[in-house]
């Protein structure tokens, strides 16, 4: 049951969406970073990557 302002899924995504942010601004010789890259390329399932990038897209904020 949500009782505050936020609901959970949106507490959620919004520090999902930090966190990405703070790994996309790193520099491309960071090991978080090339974790991330490494992550990206090589998994064939479903992340929280994958998840996040819809979102982005059914908001409109995919190429912000």
């Amino acid at each position: 049951m949500e009782l505050g302002r936020e609901s959970r899924r949106e507490n959620c995504m919004g520090r999902i969406v930090r966190y990405w942010y703070q790994i996309m601004c790193r520099d491309v010789k960071d090991l978080v970073k090339q974790c991330y890259e490494w992550q990206k390329r090589n998994w064939s399932g479903r992340s929280w990557t994958v998840d996040l990038k819809e979102a982005l897209y059914s908001i409109g904020l995919a190429f912000a």
